[in-house]
């Protein structure tokens, strides 16, 4: 099995997730045997890519090249490596952060709500934000087997086999790859120029947020650009792109859902917005977002507007559907109170989700545990 390539590590006998396109990427769930650290570790069988392509060589140097990109990143949203690439005859692996869901496999556990999937796209626009303006890299391989959520419902961004370093003004050179690239979530630009400018990123993000909204309306027909393994294709996708005016045109979201995508969705790659443009839309605007975001930054905040918001929290509680106050608001609360400064500010709105009684919350399991470390520390 491929796990024994990290001797270091323990690790579940079965993989809790399938990713990459293919789903060529077995991930399991491990632990440092010294350090005690939870990870994930991607492991890849050469055998499984020899079933799909005949041209292995030149697909095993785009795969090695994802985890010698993650070395480079370091930011909250990036995928972080713990242990490099290693391989021998028979499979790859690699040692990253511990995270929870791929982004499809969280809708299917999650079933998330039209606020759930607004946070979710905004953390993809920020990450997206750190890699075109401090990193200078196109991501070039969106996709909902690109993104992972961790358990505090923070997006960590990975697979950049296909990254872009620094392109021109007129784009750059890019040759699509069918065994290891959805072409479902690429630009019309890649397909039909051989080129990616840093809009094609946003191009992606459109298509994803066009599935995440069409799964919310549980509309079985949730690709805008539809292909399979069969026709994942440069045939293929001219052929279904063919139709894509004619959906745009006849959009069925609500109208703010209807707007952002058409912007997203501009088939000239230098007419659509930068993403910075992009977070400025009324679709991110949403007094709620802004509620959920701000919450789930807490460290990062300003300690006077944490204060202040908090503060006014018990007051705009009923506003917010009672899955995001306990699924979301709580454990960010309850993850607040390891900082300092934040245990006096996080009490209170602790103690009225504690209160509310359509939740019906186990006080004793879900927060006691973590008010009752707080009586050993010295400053109380």
């Amino acid at each position: 099995m491929g796990t024994e390539l990290f001797k270091h590590y323990t690790a579940e006998k079965t993989p809790f997730l399938k990713c990459g396109y293919n789903n060529l990427w077995n991930v399991y769930r491990g632990t440092h045997k010294a350090r005690k650290i939870p990870v994930c570790i991607f492991v890849l069988e050469k055998k499984n890519l020899k079933k799909i392509t005949k041209n292995t060589k030149d697909v095993l140097v785009n795969i090695r090249k994802s985890p010698q990109m993650l070395m480079k990143f370091k930011h909250p949203n990036i995928l972080g490596l713990v242990e490099p690439l290693v391989e021998d005859k028979n499979c790859l692996g690699f040692v990253t952060e511990r995270f929870s869901y791929s982004l499809a496999s969280w809708l299917e556990f999650v079933n998330p709500s039209k606020l759930e999937i607004k946070s979710v796209l905004i953390e993809v626009c920020k990450s997206l934000i750190f890699l075109h303006e401090d990193a200078h890299v196109i991501h070039n391989n969106l996709s909902l087997d690109s993104i992972f959520i961790d358990e505090f419902n923070k997006i960590k961004i990975g697979f950049f086999e296909f990254s872009i370093n620094d392109p021109s003004i007129s784009g750059s050179d890019i040759t699509p790859d069918s065994v290891l690239q959805n072409f479902s979530y690429l630009a019309p630009e890649i397909i039909f120029d051989k080129k990616a400018f840093y809009t094609s990123d946003v191009y992606s993000v459109g298509l994803i947020a066009y599935y995440l909204l069409k799964y919310h309306k549980n509309d079985k027909d949730r690709d805008l650009i539809p292909l399979t393994a069969s026709n994942n294709t440069i045939e293929g996708y001219k052929s279904n792109f063919n139709s894509v005016d004619g959906k745009l045109s006849n959009l069925s979201f609500e109208i703010e859902d209807n707007e952002l995508l058409r912007k997203c969705l501009i088939r000239t790659a230098t007419s659509r917005p930068i993403l910075k443009e992009l977070i400025e839309n009324n679709w991110f605007n949403d007094p709620k977002l802004k509620a959920l975001n701000f919450i789930e930054h807490l460290e990062q905040n300003d300690s006077t507007k944490n204060n202040e918001f908090l503060q006014k929290f018990p007051k705009i509680i009923n506003m917010f559907e009672n899955k995001i106050i306990e699924k979301r608001f709580l454990p960010a609360l309850i993850n607040g109170l390891k900082t300092d400064t934040l245990i006096v500010p996080c009490l209170p709105p602790i103690f009225a989700i504690a209160e509310k009684e359509d939740l019906k919350i186990n006080f004793q399991s879900t927060i006691w545990p973590a008010l009752k470390g707080l009586f050993s520390l010295k400053s109380m």
